[in-house]
Parts: structure tokens; sequence; C-alpha cells
């Protein structure tokens, strides 16, 4: 498909108008493929097809293809490729909704100045929509949730659903999109309950980030026919570890095992390190429904009280998940490490463990606390192996400059009716360490092979940070009295020597916090671009095929290897064209499930704070806008302190030094100060907290 795209795109170059896909010269292609192809060119923004079917370069009508967001008060903004923001007004906007996939033309008036006008939405990023319905006599209208979209929904009498009521949240289909004057018109497709209530709201949260709630029945109907048991003819081809003591280390709450490690020390006093994870791609195969739903999803999503799995039950908890004696068929990294912490060899098998304990960091976190109970007191030499080799591990990664942020991590408590009955910090112990030290070494050895071989593959990547940023970073560091002492290129040892420094100081996770911000966001790409925060030349993702689709991938390309020898030409060009759209679709995946845990716990948040109206806390000043101050409190609840509900004066924002000053009292309010906080509002539905400042 590449190669009749570039003879596409060759046509339309030397075409001096718009030509119809048929009409293309020395393509070579069937009408059908060349159609196809000239659609796809069009999703990639390479190609304009006009409302008379014709073809035309983007370029030559100066045609700029890319997402815009649209702001609540109606007006948008386009990022071009060079990052360049194109303000877009409400009355230019001709149907496009946030997110679309739009070409727009950049036009320049006297009056206006530079704006944007969208010329065409190539590709809608939703035609579903949750929100509140208000039902009239003759016709019903729906409110949506995102407020990006300002008007009402037209759901006329036939498109709603036989028992939807008046104030039900609902989900429903766009069946005509906005233009002119005319508004969207809709048909509801499910009823998700009344608004207000939690059950509802999450779902709601789901739904409008486009999480599948449910599996398709030719997927269901594909894992249910995979067949549990393992042949003897399985178990021969595979390296037999079944004898060794591999066990999981997990959370309490955790239902899928797609990791095991095992620590040894060989005869010269090597630690022998063993990953052992989950063969996921034994039972899903490329192109199968399962591998199709797998891809669409990305991963897992994982929320407070459930998981929304990239894979079905019988798979995810059952036949890849490692649990206690059972035979399972695992991917094993086997690794040889010196007391320096060099990796002196590895070896890729694939194998068959029997996980000889189900441990959890609580327990493993507890055991080295002196609590010694079963079955930790009984692995009492592989557990203290395992920290000693993970403290080496960790040293070494540090010293090489990769970035260790020790953050607190907030988990919701729910009661036995799903009620939030607390919220609490909480701080990674060795249990924790352990398997990301492991997993981390086992990613770069994974990475490591495959780019010494040239493979086609899918790297995890983290490029440096923007320069701006990091220049900004050391204007507010300054603030503090600390130094980013940085000369020439910026290495992740520059941003580790402040990290060290800030430690255990009162600024801590604030400064921590505004460190993480100015970084890049990680990503998946087929080139190996390494990975700045863990300073890493060479990284990937191997080790949880279960939650996440390029793990599967990976998985699949390193079988097919270790079978051959090699990956055949034919088979390599096929896979690089495909791993490109597969890890772009990774990366957005990623980022859609992030939005949505996030979302999901700032209204269980709120949900809590709401029934503590009135109460003071203590917390610290996290963020300043030109409307008021940001506060965290220790449990990480975040709230916002507007301008007048601070103490009576005239304020002064300012915002390139973090700061609010009171004119009259002289009052400076800072980012990273202690303040005590009241709170005063918190509403679920917008996910916002309000605080008032108390003396």
């Amino acid at each position: 498909m590449r190669e009749l795209k570039d003879k596409i795109l060759n046509a339309l170059i030397k075409a001096s108008k718009p030509i119809k896909p048929e009409l293309l010269p020395n393509v070579g292609a069937n009408i059908k493929d060349i159609k196809k192809a000239v659609e796809e060119l069009e999703k990639e923004g390479k190609v304009f097809i006009d409302s008379r079917g014709r073809a035309t370069l983007a370029s030559k009508l100066k045609l700029l293809a890319g997402r815009i967001k649209v702001h609540p008060r109606g007006f948008a903004f386009f990022k071009t490729e060079s990052g360049e923001e194109v303000f877009i007004p409400p009355s230019q906007l001709n149907g496009a909704m946030n997110g679309d996939k739009v070409f727009i033309k950049v036009k320049q008036e006297k009056r206006r100045g530079k704006y944007g006008e969208v010329i065409k939405v190539i590709e809608r990023a939703k035609t579903k929509l949750v929100g509140r319905l208000q039902i009239y006599p003759a016709f019903a209208l729906f409110i949506p949730d995102d407020p990006s979209i300002r008007d009402p929904v037209l759901i006329p009498k036939k498109n709603l659903l036989e028992g939807a009521e008046n104030d039900d949240k609902v989900l429903i289909e766009l069946t005509s999109f906005p233009m002119g004057s005319q508004g969207a018109i809709g048909k509801v497709v499910k009823v998700l309950g009344k608004a207000g209530e939690t059950e509802t709201e999450v779902l709601s949260i789901l739904l409008s980030y486009d999480v599948p709630l449910e599996f398709p029945e030719e997927v269901e109907k594909e894992s249910e026919e995979i067949e549990e048991y393992i042949t003897e003819e399985e178990k021969r081809k595979r390296l037999d570890l079944r004898e060794k003591t591999i066990v999981t280390i997990d959370g309490e709450d955790a239902r899928d095992f797609d990791d095991a490690v095992s620590v040894e020390l060989d005869e010269n006093g090597n630690y022998i390190l063993g990953v052992h994870i989950a063969d996921v791609g034994h039972y899903v195969k490329e192109g199968s429904e399962l591998d199709k739903e797998a891809f669409k999803r990305g991963c897992s999503v994982y929320i407070t009280d459930r998981v929304i799995p990239m894979l079905p039950f019988k798979l995810s908890n059952k036949i890849c998940s490692l649990v206690e004696g059972e035979d399972r068929l695992t991917f094993s990294v086997i690794i040889k490490i010196d007391g320096l912490g060099n990796v002196l060899e590895y070896d890729i098998r694939k194998s068959i463990i029997r996980s000889k304990a189900r441990l959890t960091y609580e327990g493993v976190n507890a055991f080295f606390e002196g609590k010694e109970e079963e079955p930790y007191k009984s692995l009492k030499r592989e557990l203290y192996l395992m920290r000693e080799l993970a403290t080496i591990l960790r040293n070494k990664r540090i010293s090489r400059g990769a970035l260790d942020f020790d953050f607190k991590e907030t988990k919701i408590l729910l009661d036995e009716n799903g009620n939030v009955k607390d919220i609490i910090s909480y701080k990674r112990g060795i249990g924790e360490r352990i398997i990301e030290e492991f997993m981390i070494l086992a990613n770069e050895c994974i990475a490591e092979f495959a780019s010494h071989r040239l493979l086609p593959f899918i790297y995890r990547v983290h490029e440096p940070p923007d320069p701006a940023k990091i220049r900004e970073l050391s204007s507010v560091v300054k603030l503090f009295g600390y130094k980013l002492k940085i000369r020439g290129e910026i290495k992740p040892k520059h941003l580790q020597a402040l990290l060290e420094e800030i430690k255990d100081k009162p600024e801590e996770k604030i400064i921590s916090t505004l460190l993480l911000r100015s970084l890049a966001r990680a990503r998946y790409d087929v080139e190996n671009l390494g990975h700045f925060g863990l300073a890493s030349r060479c990284y990937t993702h191997f080790t949880s095929p279960i939650r996440r689709y390029p793990d599967l991938v990976i998985h699949r390309i390193l079988a097919e290897f270790l079978e051959k020898g090699y990956i055949p030409p034919e088979r390599e060009k096929e896979l690089s064209n495909w791993l490109i759209e597969a890890a772009v679709n990774s990366t957005r995946r990623e980022l859609l499930a992030d939005e949505v845990e996030e979302e999901e716990k700032k209204f269980r948040k709120c949900l809590y704070m709401k029934e503590r109206l009135g109460d003071i806390f203590e917390g610290v000043i996290s963020g300043v806008i030109p409307q008021g101050i940001f506060v965290e409190l220790d449990n990480g609840v975040e709230g916002f302190v507007p301008l007048d509900l601070m103490p009576r004066d005239r304020y002064i924002v300012s915002e390139e030094n973090f700061m609010v000053i009171g004119a009259r009292a002289k009052r400076i309010y800072r980012i990273g100060d202690k303040v005590n906080v009241q709170v005063v509002k918190s509403d679920p539905l917008t996910r916002k907290i309000d605080f008032l400042l108390v003396e």
C-alpha cells in the first residue's frame, strides 16, 4: 500500500489540476485499491478530496492538516507542525468539533489579523457523546458533558430509547453534525442512569473517553475457544523452569499477573536474574479478532474500583495470568549480572514456569520491616537476594543520571457500598522497587537485542526536554535558592543532581512536580531515540503484554525471530509499515487511559471533599494563575482559591515568579508555601473544588 501511495503522490505532483482517482496516470493498480489509498492519504493530511471527488495535493492548496482544540467559549486553536497555534473564530469552524482532524487554510486580514478557517473535517474525533437528557412533549434536548460543545443536540422523539427519562445521563450517537445555523441531531443508544449518581457518573467518564465497556461477541467467542490445556509437545519445545523458585510480586488488589521473577547466585557469585513474562502472543494471534480488539483498546484502563481490560477475562485473569501453583507459558529473559550491576550476558527464551508463591508489595515491605510471616519467611534467602540486586541496579541507574521521582502516591479507599471512606498518600517500598528495577533491566536487554539486530520494532522513547521549559524551571528553582547547573546539552544527570539536592526538603514535592512537567512525554516509536528519564540508550516495553499492546507486538516479533533466526525481507517491510501505525495508536490510547484515570480520581476526590465542607486542612501552594492560587493537600487533593476568597487586599499576580503579592498587607503567597484552607465548594460533576484561605 505504501508503494501505491507513493505513486499516487508522484502523479498528483505532476497533475496541473484536481483529478479523479480513477483517472490518475501510471499508477498500475485497480480502481478499488487506488480509491482506498487516496482516502487514506486524505486521512494522513497529504491529499484533499473535493466535493466532486477530485484529488489534489493539500500542499498545492496551502492547506494544513491536524486536530483542533475547541474552547468552551466557542473559538478553537489549531497547532501547526512547527508548534505555532492558529486561532479559529467560531464562525470559521464550519461544523468542526473538539478533537476533529481537519484541513484549515490560514488567512490574514488587516482588521482581525491572522486566523484559520476549517475547510473540511477529515476525521471526527467523536461520533458518540455523553450528557444529560431534557425531555419535552415533542422532542428532547441533549446537554453534552463536554464543555467545548456549547449547543444542545436535538433528539427527535423517534430517536429516544424506551425507558429514557428526564434528567437521565445517556450516550447518544450523532446522526447529523452541526453546520452553519443547523445544529447537531442525535439518537440515544444507551441510558446510563440518573445524573449525579456515582455509578452513572463513572460510566459517563469511561464512555466520554471512548473506553469500550464490553467485548464484541466475536472476540468473546474466540477467547472461549482457546484451549487451556498445555500439550506435552508444547512443554518439550520450551525451557522448563517449573522447579525454579519463581514468584510474582504485585499489589494486594491485583488480579492479572503478567510478570514473575527469580534471583539466584552462580558459582562465581554473579546474580542470575530471571524475568518471566506471560506468553500472551502464544494465544493471541496476529490478525485475529482478539488481536484487532487489543489494538483498538491499546491498553487496560485502571480506575478506583475496576479494571477495563485489554483482553477478555479468560485470558487476562486465567490462561495468561501467572497464578501460584499452575503451569504457565512464558517468555523469559535470564540475565547474568556482576556485583557492580554490569550485565555480563543475557538469554531470551520461550519457557514454562510454575509460580511458587503469590507475594504482594505490602507483604514484602512488611517482611523487610521485621514481620516474618509465611510465605515470606520460607523465601527469606530469595527476598534478601532480590533486595540486594535491586539496590545495586538502582544505584547504577542513578549514577548514570536516571531521574528518580520518589513521589508519594495517592490511594482512594472505598467502603462496602462503594463510597469513598478515605484518601491516603503513601511512598513506594522495597517491594515496588524490586519489581521496578527488574522490569527496567529486562526491557533494556530486549531493546538492545532488537536494536543490535536491526529488527523492525517498537521502542519506548523519551526525548530530551525543550530547553525553553528547562530555562523556565531554572527560574523557579532559583526562588527556592537552588541552581540548575547546565552547560551545553541538557543531560539527565543535570536534573538528577537537583533531585538529590532537594531530597527530604519541604520543597521537594513541588520542585519535583515542576521538573516532571518540564519533561517531554514518553511515547512509542519505531526508531530508537533513547530514553532521557531513564538515562538509557535503548528502551522498550516487553513486560506487560496482558495490559499493553506494544508489549504483545514485541513478543510476536521476538518469537518469530527466535524461531527462524531472521525476519524475511518481505515480512520486515510489511511489519515496518504497520508498526508505525501501532506505535502511534498505542501512544494515543495510553494518553487517553491516563486522562480517564485522572478524571475518575478527580470525581472521587470531589465526592470525598463534598462530605467535608467547612473542614480546615493544611496544604501547599501548587500553582499560580491570574485568577488565584491552587493548593494541594497532603492526600493529593487539589483545590482552587480565587483571589476574592483570599484575605481582603489588592493583589498583584506575578506568574513568572509564581507568587501573589498583597499590595497593602505586603503578604506574599508563593508556590511551595504552606497554607491553611477551608473547603467551601466541591462539585463532582465539574470536578472542581474551591478553598478559602484561613489564617
